[in-house]
């Protein structure tokens, strides 16, 4: 599906795996130029800006976190306190997606909540495991086809959320128009709602029916009994019945 926006992403990094985020950032290049996701880096951070403001502000408006998972993460109080707890809360309210990345072997399998989140790569493998990936770039390979994925469902998802939002405000419209209704027409519990729709109206084999068109109907109510002469003579003023002797209740 079409994506609204690219979504804007930070990278959660521990400064000992430096050179491992340069090169997801590297990889991350086709994803960036599909407009999938806007990456921020904190080397765009300009001389004599303040960093802490800088970081905080990124942190704000990031859609899509990227952790690179290892001890040196662990580690670090600034990614668990700050970073990582930002991320978390933004994941937890719907404004955000987070995908830890296991760049390292360490203990993530124990973290109260990484654990319960999809890793990526699948399994939970390492980047940094030469007997398995053989190559790095293999694994970040992975990485990436599991980040342009995550951001697919995460636009679908949203597209289902907005579409049940615009049926429950349809769905309160409707029931703030059906008090309405009731309010101020006393039958309107004899009625029924027959619902509209498209129809072809015409024919070809009569001058005056062509040529076949569409119709489409409104909804409109129509009452569940027939009308009865109470009911005519109160709204039109007469009774053209025939059998006008049998009572305001028998049909007209």
């Amino acid at each position: 599906m079409h994506q609204p926006h690219p979504l804007k992403t930070f990278i959660i990094y521990a400064s000992a795996d430096r050179d491992l985020r340069e090169e997801l950032e590297d990889h991350l290049i086709p994803l960036v130029d599909a407009e999938l996701l806007h990456l921020w880096s904190d080397k765009q951070i300009l001389p004599g800006e303040e960093w802490n403001k800088a970081i905080e502000t990124q942190l704000a408006a990031a859609e899509l976190f990227v952790m690179l998972v290892s001890s040196s993460f662990f580690k670090s109080e600034y990614i668990r306190h700050t970073e990582f707890k930002q991320a978390i809360d933004k994941m937890q309210t719907g404004n955000a997606i987070v995908l830890p990345v296991i760049v390292k072997p360490c203990a993530w399998e124990h973290h109260p909540i990484i654990r319960k989140l999809q890793v990526l790569p699948h399994g939970g493998l390492p980047i940094v495991d030469t007997e398995h990936w053989n190559t790095r770039d293999k694994g970040w390979k992975k990485v990436l086809d599991g980040i342009a994925t995550r951001i697919e469902h995460f636009w679908e998802e949203k597209k289902k959320a907005a579409e049940a939002e615009a049926r429950r405000l349809a769905a309160e419209k409707e029931a703030a128009d059906l008090a309405a209704r009731r309010a101020r027409d006393p039958f309107f519990e004899d009625m029924v709602l027959v619902e509209g729709g498209p129809f072809q109206m015409g024919s070809n084999k009569y001058d005056d029916e062509k040529p076949i068109h569409t119709v489409t109907v409104p909804n409109f109510y129509i009452g569940k009994y027939p009308v009865t002469q109470g009911q005519w003579q109160a709204v039109m003023g007469s009774n053209p019945s025939h059998f006008n002797n049998c009572g305001d209740d028998c049909p007209v």
